[in-house]
C-alpha cells in the first residue's frame, strides 16, 4: 500500500494524513512491545505488501523499505485544512486549534455526531467504519 502511495506522490497532488495505524508501524520500529501489539492490528500486511516480509531482528519489527519509513516520518500530515474544510484521520476537539490537537482526538477519536469545530469549518474524516459503506453527515462534519 505504501508503494502505491509512493507511487501517487510522484505523481500526483497528494495529501497523504497521519492515521493511528501508521503511527503504530513508526513506534513498532523501536519497540518489541509496540511490534507484537502492530503484527496483532493487522500490521503484518504491510511488510507483505512490500514484499519483503522478513523479520529484522536488529529493530524487531518487520523488513520495510527505508523510503516508506521516510514517507511515515516525513509526508503524513496530521490534518489539512482548506477555506471550508479540514481533514483528519479520526476527530478533533472542537474547542482546540488544529495544530493543538491531542494525540487521541486526531488519530483515535470515534465519530459520534461531534460538536462543530471553533473554526467554523466542516470536519471531514475517516477512522470510523461506516456499516452502510456511504459518508456520515451531520452537517458540520462528515465521516467517510
Amino acid at each position: 500500500m505504501i508503494a502505491e502511495l509512493l507511487h501517487l506522490d510522484r505523481t500526483h497532488r497528494l495529501i497523504p494524513l497521519r492515521g493511528n495505524h501508521e503511527l503504530m508501524m513508526h513506534e513498532a520500529r523501536l519497540s518489541k512491545e509496540v511490534c507484537h501489539r502492530w503484527i496483532r492490528s493487522d500490521g503484518d500486511a504491510t511488510p507483505r505488501s512490500s514484499a519483503r516480509a522478513e523479520n529484522a531482528p536488529d529493530n524487531h519489527s518487520p523488513e520495510i523499505p527505508e523510503a516508506h519509513w521516510l514517507f511515515l516520518e516525513h509526508r503524513l500530515l496530521p490534518f489539512y485544512e482548506t477555506a471550508a474544510h479540514f481533514f483528519v484521520h479520526a476527530g478533533a476537539s472542537p474547542d482546540l486549534p488544529l495544530p493543538e490537537q491531542s494525540g487521541f482526538m486526531s488519530y483515535h477519536k470515534k465519530f459520534v455526531d461531534p460538536p462543530p469545530h471553533a473554526s467554523g469549518k466542516i470536519m471531514v474524516c475517516g477512522h470510523t467504519h461506516q456499516k452502510s459503506s456511504l459518508p456520515a453527515p451531520n452537517g458540520h462534519a462528515v465521516c467517510l
